[in-house]
């Protein structure tokens, strides 16, 4: 869910501040309770901060909101989490200026819009009347660090999920003058178009001002209801010091109002505040609101009358894009499903037939040549099709090859590779020359008459004269000469090409990859992701290594980098040691990364590290930063890790100019440019390479690297992790694969503790205990998200510590209870025998310690396990066993006793009337898990369509928008199509399933994730939706390959080919679409499917 802390009317008063100080220490103290488990993701300010606009008044009030809301203490939040707009007591009254007074007359008696517009599109009227917010302005500008405007509309947005949402900031009170302005003020229509294009913006839409809307002008407060009704979901206000929501919903639009209390309207006054969660599905609104009541503050269960738990839940009115065509609506299923990758993007041209080959005899000249003569192994062969099939679609086609080789990336080996598949394709011939220092045309010459003894022109008649040749060009310089077609390098390799018809070329430079793009045509070759970790390793000539679970693939990925020799030492470690051990005595030599480093890195670092000089200084500390995390974080989250020691941009960009770091676009945390591609415009991710960050720790201080240590996970997870508590502040997800896990910086950092905490060094971040129940808590959090494959991976990691350490020996209920949250992740993924091993590891201690509700809570774990391997009799028993020991209509009984009513009945109508009495006690008892559970089950069972649709429709008006929500929505949409409704799927319906297919695939969610797929492939046959087939494989295929779903990758493969049958005439597909075929085709060759089903000219 998306949390939003509503607050106004602080009215910080320098005589009242010994008052106020009370209220506001114990507010602080309710929301950081509130928000421990579901951290706020912004605070909407709606006015009268202070009481009569004075610089004193914002001091109380900046004091309070620092503590409460950017302190690692409060809420930990960025600054940029805070949106303010101003109330009528944000109004210096006196610095009322004569003019100001006089434009007040003159606004009084306006009537129309038209002549709001006069006055407030002036420069100097508007800077008359704005200059009476002079303190509030400057009190934004050090809060925020941002001039945010006071006299037009603003906009912010903030990702979440895959949608994106919307805050319009509107300032109300800039016609204030004393108490008695009701039916005087004025937002106008002026102020309104300051919001530009930007008033449509966001997944759901959402205004703050000061006011209700009757204290505006009457032609006024049409011109803002209008507003609101036609471009907002929600409008946030105060002033009035009442709590109250209105659903104004007609046939012309409508929007959910929602007020707050005064924050401080006297010691012992009602003051209140609201906390507002916005569900997943951007339908529903709960709204809790607390009231501060014999000197202390408490959830206010009278707030909303007809609430049995003093919470207000709302749907939101029908959205302002239900309206949308079906052709828009498949669109943006194709939109949110998958990302746009880069290279889909990019044009390809046709380039040139390949000539026929010639036969002549080979020349002398050729003899002198190097030639390429690494050898192909089996492992590099098992890996980087893309990169593969876009290589010989640039050679068959266009006849050079742009290589960019990262460093650990194994450029020959990939080559080896390559080479092997050209020599299939009729290649005799590769050459091999070394180019360091070519920087042009005329120095690529020489250095090709070196290797041939003889000129340029005599080298080019002899290729003329040869079978199909390669020629590697190696070592190249990444940069205008490389990037440019059009360079004096390029021309001098296409003269080579012009003159000889067999000749293709490979053009190899090495260095960073650049993250955020590369030039048209270039392929990159970076180090291994996830899922060629694991075919690499599983095709290993040395030692073929299989895991039983594909997590521990990516553990591998994370340990190595992705760096290929790396990897190799992993594969020589598991020869001596398990693989624990293998893990541990990677990370235990970071050191060996040197020699790959280039010298002048290596130098640059060793310089920054000693230098005196402040930029150099600062630089290295924010490289140090960098370097206690895997992953790349922004300059705004390391500022806060170093805050003693202010950092900025051109610290990075120091770095970045002497190739340490990398820089690429994120996802704006605050703007979102485009909801297909977000990566432009947002706060730069700063990344650190594998290598150079492993050369740094090893040279790094330990004091230094401890101290670093505990900063990070203060901000990670709020200051008192180390007691337990837990805030883990707000995340932006980042542009790209959205298998990535989110959390890779805060799993890096607890392995870090724990790794630390029992290194039994005299010098540690914290205890053992304080280490274990740090990785507990987060992993709990992650589970309590529905992030079951997050969750998962995060208890495997502690579990891998903790279990082979004696420093955790005295921790075994710490790590059982890891164990029980990794078991029922496991089972949530589709790691069912992985979750019943777990189980069965905890259960006899948890008997034999007497721990009935933890023996409970594994055994009926372990049934649903056992049923989702279809082993009935042991589910049955097993459920009988929680019986016997549960209370009548307790959730582990009735989850227990629908188990064994699907087994004991004689027939499938007998089961599902015994399953809806239990499914009627679940809910009348509150245990709303467990009757979404028996709803999908009686669903499952029914033939009739209605039935079903409404068994899951209780189950999709829950709250839950986690697992049982993915299974209803499946279930759903499978149903409509099956039964040929496909009208009937509305735009709420394809949004949810946008939402389900995207935490399948980030949370691993194997099985229903292919169930998932199923049922998108069908939508889009139905709506015979060409694009979505070629999106939904191109994204899918990385699933499979990730999990070695052979059977899938095969399945869907040839029904993509099938779907789209060849020879293609016309231009019927793009450029695009045409490479996920050939990208298809390559799969399907190297996993000896069969032919080439796409030829590759």
């Amino acid at each position: 869910m998306f949390r939003i802390l509503h607050i106004s009317d602080l009215h910080a008063s320098e005589s009242d501040k010994w008052k106020t100080d009370s209220v506001l220490r114990e507010a602080r103290k309710k929301l950081v309770e509130q928000c421990s488990e579901n951290p706020v993701d912004v605070v909407a300010f709606t006015g009268d901060i202070a009481n009569r606009g004075s610089r004193k008044e914002y001091d109380i009030a900046e004091q309070w909101i620092e503590r409460t809301c950017l302190n690692k203490d409060g809420l930990n939040l960025e600054a940029d989490r805070l949106l303010f707009v101003p109330g009528n007591h944000d109004v210096d009254r006196a610095k009322r200026s004569v003019v100001a007074k006089a434009l007040e007359a003159t606004l009084c008696e306006v009537k129309n819009q038209d002549d709001v517009a006069t006055v407030f599109n002036d420069k100097a009227s508007r800077d008359a009347l704005f200059d009476r917010h002079w303190q509030y302005k400057k009190f934004i500008k050090k809060v925020t660090g941002k001039s945010l405007s006071t006299e037009g509309a603003w906009t912010r947005c903030f990702s979440f999920e895959s949608s994106s949402i919307a805050f319009h900031g509107l300032n109300s009170s800039w016609l204030c003058r004393d108490d008695s302005d009701q039916r005087r003020l004025l937002v106008g229509d002026a102020q309104l178009s300051c919001l530009g294009e930007d008033i449509d913006k966001g997944d759901v839409s959402i205004a703050l001002a000061h006011h209700p809307h009757p204290d505006l002008m009457e032609f006024d407060e049409d011109t803002f209801e209008n507003f609101l009704r036609n471009h907002a979901d929600m409008f946030l206000r105060g002033h009035l010091h009442k709590p109250d929501v209105v659903n104004k919903e007609t046939s012309s639009g409508g929007y959910l109002e929602i007020a707050a209390g005064s924050l401080y309207h006297g010691a012992k006054a009602p003051n209140r505040f609201n906390i507002i969660d916005i569900s997943r599905s951007l339908t529903e609104v709960t709204i809790s609101t607390f009231v501060w009541q014999n000197d202390r503050w408490i959830l206010d269960r009278n707030a909303f009358a007809d609430s049995n738990d003093g919470l207000g839940r709302y749907t939101l009115p029908d959205r302002k894009s239900a309206g949308a065509s079906k052709e828009n609506q498949r669109e943006e299923l194709t939109a949110g499903i998958i990302r746009t990758d880069p290279f889909l993007n990019a044009e390809i041209g046709d380039g040139e037939d390949a000539k026929a080959a010639t036969d002549s005899p080979r020349t002398n000249l050729l003899n002198r040549f190097p030639r390429f003569s690494v050898k192909a192994t089996k492992q590099h062969a098992a890996i980087r099709h893309d990169a593969m099939s876009r290589s010989e679609w640039a050679i068959e086609n266009e006849r050079v090859l742009r290589l960019f080789a990262d460093w650990g990336s194994d450029p020959d080996a990939f080559l080896a590779s390559l080479t092997q598949r050209l020599k299939n394709d009729g290649f005799t011939t590769f050459l091999h020359a070394r180019c360091g220092n070519v920087v042009s045309g005329k120095d690529l010459q020489t250095r090709l008459s070196k290797y041939a003894g003889t000129s340029a022109v005599e080298l080019g008649a002899a290729l003329r004269s040869e079978d199909k040749t390669i020629l590697i060009l190696d070592e190249l310089s990444f940069d205008e000469e490389f990037n440019n077609e059009n360079s004096s390098l390029f021309a001098t390799i296409r003269a080579f090409l012009d003159y000889c018809s067999n000749l293709s070329v490979i053009c190899v430079a090495h260095g960073r990859v650049p993250r955020n793009h590369l030039p048209s045509g270039v392929v990159p070759l970076t180090v291994l992701d996830d899922a060629d970790t694991r075919e690499y390793l599983e095709n290993h000539e040395t030692r073929p290594v299989r895991l039983d679970d594909v997590f521990d693939y990516s553990r591998i990925r994370r340990a190595t980098g992705g760096v290929i020799r790396r990897i190799d030492d992993f594969v020589d470690a598991i020869r001596y040691t398990d693989f624990d051990g293998a893990i541990a005595s990677i990370a235990e030599h970071t050191n060996s990364a040197d020699h790959d480093l280039p010298t002048e890195v290596i130098d640059a670092i060793a310089m920054m590290a000693s230098s005196e000089e402040d930029d150099h200084k600062r630089a290295y500390s924010l490289l140090s930063v960098l370097c206690i995390l895997d992953h790349g974080e922004t300059l705004k989250t390391i500022k806060r890790i170093r805050q003693q020691s202010p950092l900025w941009a051109r610290h990075a960009t120091t770095l970045e100019d002497a190739g340490i770091l990398d820089v690429s676009p994120s996802v704006a945390s605050n703007i979102e440019e485009d909801s297909l591609a977000r990566s432009a415009g947002g706060e730069k991710i700063l990344h650190v390479p594998r290598l150079i960050r492993d050369h740094v720790l090893s040279i790094m201080p330990r004091d230094y690297r401890i101290e670093l240590l505990k900063k990070t996970c203060s901000v990670f997870f709020g200051s008192d992790w180390r007691v337990g508590g837990i805030r883990p502040k707000p995340r932006s997800s980042e542009a790209g694969m959205t298998s990535y896990i989110a959390t890779s910086n805060e799993l890096c950092v607890i392995r870090s503790v724990l790794l630390e905490a029992a290194s039994g060094e005299e010098l540690v971040p914290c205890t053992g205990e304080e280490a274990a129940r740090l990785a507990l808590r987060f992993t709990s959090y992650l589970n309590s998200k529905g992030l079951y494959g997050e969750a998962y991976e995060s208890a495997k990691e502690a579990l891998s510590i903790i279990g082979d350490s004696h420093a955790y020996d005295s921790m075994a209920n710490v790590r059982d209870e890891l164990k029980l949250l990794a078991a029922k992740c496991a089972r949530m993924v589709g790691e069912h025998t992985a979750s019943i091993r777990l189980l069965k590891e905890t259960l006899e201690v948890s008997k034999n310690a007497g721990l009935k509700q933890r023996t409970k809570a594994i055994l009926i774990a372990m049934a649903l396990a056992y049923e989702s391997l279809g082993m009935e009799h042991e589910a049955e028993e097993t459920a009988e066993e929680v019986v016997r020991m549960s209370g009548n209509n307790t959730a582990d009984y009735l989850q227990a006793k629908a188990i064994i009513a699907k087994y004991n009945c004689n027939s499938e109508g007998e089961a599902i009337k015994a399953l809806k009495r239990l499914m009627q006690r679940a809910r009348g008892h509150g245990h709303h898990t467990v009757g979404d559970n028996i709803a999908i089950e009686i669903a499952s069972r029914s033939s009739a369509v209605n039935e079903i649709l409404k068994q899951l429709a209780s189950v999709r008006t829950r709250h839950d928008r986690e697992y049982n929500f993915v299974r209803a929505t499946i279930r759903r949409i499978e149903t409509l199509l099956n039964s040929n409704r496909l009208s009937d799927i509305s735009t709420l319906d394809r949004e949810d399933l946008k939402v389900c297919y995207s935490l399948t695939f980030s949370q691993r969610m194997r099985g229903m994730f292919n169930w998932c797929n199923r049922v998108i492939w069908e939508l889009a046959n139905q709506s015979d939706d060409e694009d979505l087939f070629f999106r939904l494989y191109w994204h899918s295929s990385f699933f499979w390959r990730l999990h070695q779903d052979v059977a899938s990758e095969e399945k869907f493969s040839r029904k993509l080919v099938e779907r789209f049958p060849l020879p293609i005439s016309g231009p019927t597909l793009s450029p695009a679409q045409l490479t996920i075929l050939r990208y298809c085709s390559a799969r399907l060759k190297t996993l000896s499917f069969g032919p080439t089903l796409v030829p590759l000219n």
